[in-house]
């Protein structure tokens, strides 16, 4: 198992690859990640309200299990 931790630059590139990739189920996951991980960076600069952070929780573990386990 590896249990180094990326910073979000290296997993909005990782995402960005795989919104590139041919299996249009495979691209449209990247650029959801890809999406969602320039929001929480955003939300750095601007903290979200509860329910923008709830509403960004949701659809992160949505994506999750919509997708674990494909490559």
């Amino acid at each position: 198992m590896n249990a180094r931790q990326s910073c979000l630059a290296h997993l909005i590139r990782r995402a960005r690859g795989l919104a590139e990739r041919k299996e249009p189920d495979l691209a449209r996951c990247g650029s959801w990640v890809r999406d969602e991980l320039r929001r929480l960076c955003k939300m750095a600069k601007d903290p979200p309200t509860k329910a923008e952070w709830r509403a960004f929780y949701d659809r992160f573990n949505r994506l999750i299990a919509l997708y674990i386990g494909r490559q």
